[in-house]
């Protein structure tokens, strides 16, 4: 069982269908994100201590943040329609959560400065009807890690 240290619920209200993870004031907004299919299905993204996180939906969306001990066991797969991972490297020891387009910073989390994986858990994707309504929520785990790791998509959505 892995040690929750912290937690943080999180209404986000973002546009473009997505928001972002990102190493401290990092102001590099990669222009080629999304530009390969790849990407774009496995609704995650990454470059120079970003990461986007592709949405169902714009609007005011529910997500939950979970820092952890270690790497935990994949939970409740059947509750969750799309589950991807990636790595991200917070040299900073601020991980900022921040909205689309403005990029505004919606949370400020401290961290030991490292390499951390992140798992988003996408879950009530088929809720949504339009671009701003639907039931849909993201839940994020991060934890160190001793070197960037690629991309992994653990279960994919398909719509």
């Amino acid at each position: 069982m892995n040690k929750l240290y912290r937690s943080y619920e999180l209404n986000l209200d973002t546009d473009y269908s997505q928001f972002y993870l990102v190493d401290g004031d990092n102001l590099y907004l990669s222009q080629n994100f999304w530009l390969d299919d790849e990407d774009y299905f496995s609704r995650i993204d990454s470059s120079k201590g970003i990461i986007s996180i592709r949405t169902e939906r714009s609007g005011v969306l529910k997500i939950t943040v979970e820092i952890v001990d270690k790497k935990p066991e994949l939970e409740n797969q059947d509750v969750y329609d799309h589950i991807v991972e990636c790595s991200i490297e917070i040299a900073t020891g601020n991980l900022k959560i921040k909205d689309c387009p403005h990029f505004q910073t919606a949370k400020d989390i401290k961290l030991t400065p490292g390499c951390y994986r992140v798992r988003v858990y996408s879950a009530n994707l088929s809720t949504v009807m339009s671009d701003y309504s639907g039931n849909d929520y993201y839940r994020i785990l991060l934890w160190k890690e001793d070197n960037m790791s690629a991309k992994t998509v653990v279960k994919q959505y398909l719509d």
